[in-house]
Formats: C-alpha cells, sequence, structure tokens
C-alpha cells in the first residue's frame, strides 16, 4: 500500500474518530463549562441559590440539577459530588514516523 493512501486512510479514521459520533459530557455541577467542578462553579451555584428568581436568565448554566423544587441542598450535594474531579485527557499519535514527515496531521 503506498504512503500516499496510507496518509489518506489515516487521515479519515481521525477525522472520523475525531469528529464523527465522538461526544461528551461535562460532569454534574460544571456551571462554566470547563469541564471542572471546582470554585468557579460554586460561585455560579451560589449566586443562583440565594437570588429568588433561580436559574431565570441561566439557560445554559442552571443549577437546578435535578429539576425538582429549584435549586435546593439537593442540588447542592450533586455539585459536591463531582467536586474537584479529574476528567479525562486524550492523545493522539500519529504513526508510522513517515506519515509526519510526509505532512500528516491533525484536522
Amino acid at each position: 500500500m503506498s504512503i500516499s493512501i496510507r496518509i489518506s486512510l489515516l487521515t479519515f479514521v481521525l477525522t472520523v474518530s475525531l469528529v464523527g459520533p465522538v461526544s461528551a459530557e461535562f460532569p454534574v455541577g460544571d456551571l462554566n463549562g470547563d469541564c471542572d467542578v471546582n470554585s468557579l462553579d460554586l460561585k455560579i451555584f451560589v449566586e443562583q441559590w440565594l437570588d429568588p428568581s433561580g436559574c431565570s436568565g441561566h439557560p445554559d448554566d442552571c443549577a437546578d440539577f435535578d429539576s425538582i423544587n429549584g435549586i435546593n441542598s439537593a442540588d447542592f450535594a450533586l455539585l459536591a459530588g463531582n467536586w474537584l474531579i479529574q476528567t479525562g485527557s486524550l492523545q493522539v499519535t500519529i504513526s508510522p514516523p513517515g506519515a509526519v514527515t510526509a505532512g500528516a496531521q491533525m484536522a
């Protein structure tokens, strides 16, 4: 199999792997979308908990995680359950080394 066919096949596989059906969920309690539940999320949580309007105006970062009785201690328990848990990472190795020399790269 020629090197150009190998590079094309590798590019296709990486593209499908990275763009295709791959999805990731944010952990419960991640209100700012950085995949970590930490003090930044706690700040957002407390602001919404103390605000009588709760999640009004917060369609993308609502702290009512269980959708029961507004923002309450049950939601805090869900946030605390994911506190400072490290999320995953992704490492990609393009091989063979000649593919990199020939110009293969992440799209």
